[in-house]
């Protein structure tokens, strides 16, 4: 069974990596204690994990078939194509599953998705995040 890649946008794991990483490359340039041989390996330790964690969205967003990715407002899905859909939680109004369909109903349009192949952990995961932020 295949399974569907999470990313939650605002965790507070990927908050605290951008603020240590913003902190560490502002706060360094103050620093007078450290050798500058030093300090310049730290500020390059710095922009490293930054651009890893960009990195790791690039890819998310580019490469892989099958992921979800969410925020408070909007949930981004992969699901089986390359084609990234945005949904707002506000504009969603019910969404079904049976059968191993999923279909989500908004303002403007009807999705389905198609979700036999995955998991059921995936699947309950999906599920979860609909639920717990839709209106």
């Amino acid at each position: 069974m295949k399974r569907i890649i999470f990313h939650h946008f605002t965790s507070v794991f990927n908050l605290s990596i951008l603020i240590v990483c913003i902190t560490a490359i502002i706060g360094l340039n103050f620093l007078k204690d450290i050798p500058p041989q030093q300090l310049y390996w730290y500020q390059v330790g710095a922009y490293m994990l930054l651009i890893l964690y960009f990195l790791r969205i690039f890819i998310q967003n580019v490469f892989l078939k099958n992921f979800v990715g969410w925020t408070r407002n909007s949930l981004q899905i992969k699901i089986g194509t390359r084609k990234n859909t945005l949904l707002y939680f506000d504009k969603i109004q019910q969404f079904t599953f049976r059968n191993g369909e999923l279909k989500i109903t908004t303002d403007e349009e009807i999705f389905h998705y198609n979700l036999k192949k995955f998991s059921p952990k995936s699947i309950q995961k999906f599920l979860r995040i609909l639920e717990g932020n839709t209106r």
